[in-house]
């Protein structure tokens, strides 16, 4: 993630060049001449909107997947007795408004091998759009905090979006991989680089 800062440069009485940085404003996005050379600079701005919370959907829940298993999820849906989560009561799904939960949540099950990659799609599921039956069995998860459990599977009809994460920042074919998905499984696909560490996200460009 670039952390963007304004320069300014002022000279020492030796002619030593000094710089002086602060955090840039949301929105800026600025040019300045560093002289006596006569260098233009295009600086891309520090958006505080580009933290992860800011591409949470209103009313909606997340469940975020490795993308190992996430074609399983796309085309079958979210089936309990696949879960990894279990109490007294039996196998259920965990569920959160808390994108960057999700994320952190799928990215510790993610299998520590060469070959896996840092991939997380996480699924949103608008709750306008779930069944009633589905919405008055949900409850809250005791053990994790802003976590919604719910014991009914879940079908892809229901996935409103999917949040496709590389954690990496170095997978160049994520861009495809979005279209990819969108085309074969007809849902929305925002495709973005994130930061476990700050929790901030940029769109891929690339």
């Amino acid at each position: 993630m670039n952390k963007t800062a304004l320069v300014k440069d002022s000279r020492k009485k030796d002619g030593s060049l000094v710089v002086h940085t602060s955090k840039a404003r949301r929105d800026d996005l600025l040019s300045f001449a560093v002289e006596p050379y006569n260098i233009r600079v295009r600086i891309d701005p520090f958006n505080e909107d580009q933290r992860i919370d800011a591409l949470q959907a209103k009313n909606t829940l997340y469940h975020a997947t490795p993308l190992h298993r996430l074609e399983r999820v796309l085309s079958s849906g979210l089936v309990v007795s696949e879960s990894f989560c279990s109490d007294n009561k039996g196998r259920y799904l965990c569920l959160t408004e808390d994108l960057g939960s999700a994320i952190t949540f799928s990215y510790k099950s993610i299998p520590k091998s060469a070959e896996a990659r840092l991939i997380v799609g996480a699924v949103g599921l608008d709750k306008n759009r779930l069944p009633k039956s589905l919405k008055n069995q949900l409850e809250e998860d005791q053990r994790f905090e802003n976590g919604i459990i719910t014991r009914a599977s879940i079908a892809p009809i229901f996935f409103s979006e999917l949040i496709l994460a590389d954690l990496e920042g170095d997978n160049y074919n994520l861009k495809e991989m979005a279209k990819a998905i969108e085309t074969a499984y007809g849902i929305l696909v925002k495709a973005i680089d994130y930061d476990l560490s700050t929790a901030r996200f940029e769109f891929r460009q690339r």
